[in-house]
């Protein structure tokens, strides 16, 4: 079972017993099984990261960054012209997430990058929130 079907059967259970829903102990433990599975790849593929980063340093790897960065704005202008390239623009978001992994390592900033996500997203919201309340 897949983290999404795990999650799929968790939502399920959880409309199917409405507001005050009761979770049987078969779908939290799928649900949780998915979640330590996740994880674990999730941790395996971490050092692949670290890996390619040690392999190919931190100069080859920057330029790499800014390789991939270029090739998802290509694939955006292409689509702002019409072009229906989503997957590509998927492949290329990969290929910057895996890029920007490597950086929060080179940086040593992988928590304070967290950090100011949170931050930056809990700002956008209040913005959102502002406008959203102008509006009505």
């Amino acid at each position: 079972m897949t983290i999404n079907e795990a999650i799929q059967e968790f939502e399920d259970e959880a409309y199917h017993h409405g507001l005050h829903p009761v979770i049987s102990d078969e779908a939290k433990a799928k649900a949780l099984w998915a979640l330590r599975e996740y994880a674990s790849l999730h941790e395996q593929l971490g050092h692949v990261t670290a890996a390619a980063l040690a392999l190919w340093g931190a100069e080859a790897q920057t330029l790499m960054m800014f390789e991939e960065m270029a090739e998802l704005q290509k694939e955006l202008c292409k689509n702002a012209r019409g072009k229906d390239n989503r997957a590509e623009i998927a492949e290329e978001i990969a290929d910057v997430r895996i890029m920007l992994d490597q950086m929060e390592i080179l940086h040593d900033c992988k928590e304070l990058s967290r950090q100011y996500k949170v931050e930056k997203l809990l700002r956008l919201q209040g913005r959102i929130a502002g406008v959203q309340k102008e509006e009505k």
